[in-house]
């Protein structure tokens, strides 16, 4: 329970705090001085004021225990009521300053809480974006192939008079390894899947020149599909299958059982 106290503003002479005032004191300290010292002219309250400007409570406000008065108490017996009070008061403040922190600090951590459930939300709604524009894109650029193939058919149509498939397989081999290379690039650019097109390109690549420089070793023409590394690295990249039956090398899968 905190504790009440009195104004001691009834209790000291007005025009002597006025005097003080004047001099430049604030209210608070023109009536302690005058009350603890019990003045009837400015001079003791004065010396008062010397000896006590360096308190931590100098500027503070004054109060007494409600119901005495200075013609009930001593000198002695005043002063000692207003430092108990003064004490009390002060131990009320550094209590409503304590809770005021521990909530301050309650605050903090909610807050935090929060910002971070917020964050959390929209990097998973960013992650969601970020597959749904692949997703977009893939299908954009699946569309744009079945179109150029179904322009190329007409054409040929067109050329020969005579009905055309559109089968992946019966493109030239060369048609057949750029539009892999295009799904790799456009599928997989490098600020959406870091490395992952470049790396894909990089193995592509030395298959092939292993089959440039060895064109009689059979070995170099075919490829463990079950492999970790080519899984990782061609497999789960869209186009690089394709590119693989293109140049002619076969997968070889592990038989079960």
């Amino acid at each position: 329970m905190e504790t009440q106290g009195q104004s001691i503003s009834s209790m000291v002479d007005q025009s002597l705090v006025t005097q003080l005032i004047e001099m430049g004191f604030s209210k608070n300290v023109s009536e302690k001085s005058i009350f603890l010292t019990q003045a009837k002219s400015v001079e003791p309250a004065m010396d008062w004021i010397s000896e006590h400007q360096g308190d931590p409570d100098f500027e503070e406000e004054l109060q007494i225990i409600q119901g005495l008065t200075p013609s009930s108490m001593t000198s002695e017996e005043a002063q000692a009521r207003a430092r108990d009070l003064q004490l009390k008061l002060k131990q009320d403040r550094e209590k409503k300053d304590k809770e005021l922190e521990l909530q301050r600090e309650k605050d903090r951590i909610r807050t935090n809480k929060e910002l971070s459930e917020a964050k959390a939300k929209f990097e998973e709604q960013e992650r969601k974006r970020a597959i749904d524009e692949q997703m977009r894109q893939k299908k954009k650029v699946q569309n744009e192939l079945k179109d150029q193939q179904e322009i190329l058919r007409r054409e040929k149509e067109e050329r020969f008079g005579k009905k055309f498939s559109v089968n992946e397989e019966e493109k030239p081999p060369e048609e057949r390894i750029n539009g892999a290379l295009k799904a790799i690039k456009t599928l997989h650019p490098n600020y959406r899947n870091p490395g992952v097109a470049k790396t894909c390109m990089i193995t592509l690549r030395a298959y092939t020149s292993n089959i440039l420089k060895n064109p009689e070793e059979a070995k170099f023409r075919s490829i463990k599909a079950d492999n970790k590394a080519f899984q990782d690295r061609v497999a789960k990249v869209t186009g690089g299958i394709n590119y693989l039956k293109a140049v002619r090398i076969e997968l070889l899968r592990s038989q079960e059982g």
